[in-house]
């Protein structure tokens, strides 16, 4: 069991880590205004970048790290409230939600910068006297890299505090267990039984 949860968080960290870096390279190699070329004919020329890769590539890491943390560590949705106490149910609830809210805005950020960053040739917006052209926006997919980082971060401390309350779980229900068991007030031999005029004949001169 130990070994189990060992192997699962360096797994999923190292997964989450690997995913943290690729976001950062899409980032850094994102197409920048200074390296779009508007033609003659009004089109903006995008030049080929490995950013929409790596942010892709994060994207599938980010969730394969999740689907593990829930698949070997469930979902606490699933776990009967009345077995555990309502202070460590709520606390893990709460974990759970938060990490799936880091988890969306990652892949979001992750996958906006990656459909910006595949343009390849499109016509420039703007007034006759003003063109421009889109480019992505400076720490969108830094930003999506550690937000996602955080979500499996998160998702790992969920996934030992599910685990924690299994065992809570488990140990509260086993029978006897914190049932104090003290001793016997009453002595355990057999009733004898004594008739009724054996006392009163003592008190007879």
């Amino acid at each position: 069991m130990k070994g189990n949860v060992t192997a699962v968080t360096a797994i999923v960290a190292l997964l989450g880590v690997i995913a943290t870096i690729l976001g950062i390279a899409a980032e850094l190699t994102r197409v920048k205004v200074s390296d779009v070329v508007m033609t003659d004919d009004l089109i903006c020329d995008y030049p080929k970048t490995p950013a929409a890769g790596l942010g892709l590539a994060a994207v599938v890491l980010f969730v394969i790290a999740h689907v593990l943390i829930h698949v070997f560590g469930g979902c606490p949705c699933c776990q009967p409230r009345r077995s555990v106490p309502a202070k460590s149910w709520n606390s893990v609830l709460f974990v759970y939600v938060f990490s799936w809210f880091a988890l969306v805005s990652s892949l979001y950020l992750l996958i906006s910068a990656a459909a910006r960053n595949m343009q390849r040739d499109h016509e420039s917006t703007g007034y006759s006297f003003l063109r421009f052209c889109y480019v992505v926006k400076p720490w969108l997919s830094a930003g999506g890299a550690f937000m996602g980082l955080a979500s499996v971060l998160i998702g790992l401390v969920q996934y030992r505090l599910r685990l924690a309350m299994e065992v809570a779980a488990a140990a509260g229900g086993q029978p006897g267990q914190g049932i104090p068991m003290g001793h016997p007030q009453f002595s355990s031999q057999s009733p004898v039984f004594v008739h009724e005029d054996t006392y009163a004949r003592r008190h007879i001169p």
